[in-house]
C-alpha cells in the first residue's frame, strides 16, 4: 500500500466514525423540537495538508418548518476537517481557515479533528486565537465505537490539553476524546458524542 492510499484510508476511517455520530446526532430530540434542524451537507475526503482545503464534513442547519431542502434558506455551517495522515501545522490550519472564510453564511464555524497525528502547538495556538475547534479521537475508538470517558486521566486542565494534542501518540491517557470547542471551552467528559452534540446545540 502506497502512501496515499494508506492516508486517504486513516482519513476515511476517521471520517467515518465523526460522521456516524453526527448521523446519530441529527434524530436527537433536542433537535425534534428546536428552531433549527442539522443535516449533512456533504462528505467528501479531503486532507487540508493536501492541495485544496475541502472539509471532510458540512453540517448545515435550516428552519426547522422547511420540509424540503432549499440552499438558500441555509445560512449556519459547521465545517468539519478529519485529517489523519500528517501532524497539523499552523500553515494547514491556516488553510482550512481560509477555506471556512470563503463560504457565504450567515454564520460559518470550523473543527479539525484527528487522532493518530498531533497538532503543532503553532497550530494550536491559531486554532484558539481564531474559535476554530481542535479534537483528538483515541485510535482505540475506531475498533470499539464506544466512549470510555469514565477511564479518563486527562483533566481539564487548559495547558494539559494543550500539551496533549501535540503528543507525539496519543499516549496512555485512556481519554477517548479530547478537545476545545469553538468557544475555546475544554471537551471535560473524554465524549466525542458530547463534544460534537454540544456544537450542534451551541449554534
Amino acid at each position: 500500500m502506497d502512501n496515499n492510499t494508506l492516508n486517504n484510508t486513516l482519513n476515511y476511517t476517521l471520517n467515518n466514525t465523526v460522521i456516524g455520530k453526527i448521523r446519530s446526532l441529527i434524530y436527537h430530540p433536542v433537535f425534534n423540537h428546536g428552531p433549527q434542524k442539522p443535516f449533512i451537507l456533504d462528505d467528501a475526503v479531503m486532507d487540508i495538508n493536501s492541495e485544496g482545503s475541502k472539509a471532510s464534513i458540512i453540517v448545515g442547519f435550516r428552519p426547522a418548518v422547511v420540509n424540503r431542502l432549499n440552499f438558500s434558506q441555509l445560512n449556519k455551517f459547521w465545517v468539519i476537517n478529519c485529517c489523519d495522515s500528517n501532524l497539523v501545522t499552523a500553515c494547514s490550519l491556516k488553510k482550512f481557515i481560509e477555506f471556512c472564510n470563503s463560504i457565504s453564511a450567515h454564520r460559518v464555524k470550523g473543527t479539525v479533528i484527528t487522532s493518530r497525528f498531533p497538532f503543532k502547538r503553532e497550530a494550536v495556538n491559531m486554532a484558539i486565537q481564531n474559535n476554530i475547534g481542535i479534537a483528538r479521537v483515541s485510535p482505540l475508538y475506531h475498533a470499539t465505537h464506544k466512549d470510555f470517558a469514565g477511564h479518563r486521566i486527562l483533566g481539564p486542565n487548559v495547558l494539559e490539553l494543550k500539551k496533549a494534542l501535540c503528543d507525539t501518540t496519543f499516549g496512555n491517557r485512556r481519554m477517548c476524546f479530547y478537545g476545545f470547542t469553538t468557544s475555546g471551552k475544554t471537551e471535560q467528559l473524554g465524549s466525542m458524542e458530547s463534544y460534537l452534540r454540544f456544537e450542534m446545540v451551541n449554534f
